[in-house]
């Protein structure tokens, strides 16, 4: 599950700070080059802005995927369907198998569930996912 986040640095910054240690070997090598007459001034300047329209041109695919987030962790199980693996009551824990991991599993609204019912993580504390029924 992929979401849409605006934390962190602005991808346009992020970018040009990758790009920018490509951008500056480029430059060097291009004045070597010239400097040692294996190209022309001119066709090292153009070794150069084809190099920076090619980060241009890039930076748009880097943008559109720089501000997603893949949740992990806790975080990546709400949302998620399971199955009750141990008896879950009101007032006693159960367990729930949820993307291949047992978890212990508390019932939001007071629901019991019997093993392979199938649920849906609502929340997590710790090491305990919290289900309700599925919708």
């Amino acid at each position: 599950m992929l979401k849409r986040t605006q934390q962190g640095t602005h991808p346009a910054i992020s970018y040009w700070l990758i790009q920018l240690p490509g951008l500056l070997l480029i430059a060097i090598l291009a004045a070597i080059a010239a400097n040692h007459n294996l190209v022309s001034a001119s066709t090292a300047i153009l070794i150069f802005i084809a190099w920076l329209i090619k980060d241009l041109i890039l930076y748009p695919v880097f943008a559109r995927t720089a501000w997603l987030y893949y949740p992990m962790g806790q975080e990546a199980l709400i949302g998620e369907r399971g199955e009750v693996v141990r008896e879950i009551t009101p007032n006693k824990p159960g367990q729930v198998r949820v993307k291949g991991e047992i978890w212990q599993a508390r019932s939001v609204d007071h629901h019991s569930f019997k093993p392979g019912e199938d649920v849906e993580v609502f929340g997590v504390d710790g090491l305990t996912a919290f289900v309700k029924p599925t919708t």
